[in-house]
């Protein structure tokens, strides 16, 4: 997950040039910290989801969609959940085979990404 967050962390973080100056007259972190930052603080929100239970993996060979997310055949799932409804956050299948997952489909609405980035906001202004 944090392989396909990358990208996207990447492109959100870019400073501007006012930004870029301020943060280098400022003493602050440059653009490369920032972007360290932010992926150290997506492992450690993740890891937080899993330790607090927030985050589990589930069967759902036999369930055609979960909380309004279609599930088209998916065997396994990642469930988020932090204390409300069950959301998808990724379908999956596994090739157990190669021992690896296999097709996947990201839920680009359930409310970790909003969490995660509430987050994010949260550990770069302490920062």
């Amino acid at each position: 997950m944090l392989e396909n967050a990358r990208p996207i962390i990447a492109r959100n973080l870019k400073m501007t040039l006012p930004e870029k100056i301020l943060s280098t007259l400022g003493g602050n972190r440059n653009q490369e910290e920032r972007q360290t930052d932010a992926l150290e603080d997506v492992r450690r929100f993740a890891e937080l989801g899993f330790e607090n239970h927030w985050l589990k993996f589930k069967d759902v060979h036999n369930l055609d969609s979960m909380n309004g997310f279609e599930l088209h055949g998916f065997s396994f799932a990642l469930g988020w959940n932090e204390g409300k409804t069950d959301e998808v956050l990724a379908a999956f299948n596994v090739n157990f085979l190669k021992r690896k997952p296999g097709k996947m489909q990201i839920n680009d609405s359930c409310s970790f990404f909003t969490g995660l980035r509430l987050y994010v906001e949260k550990k770069a202004k302490e920062n």
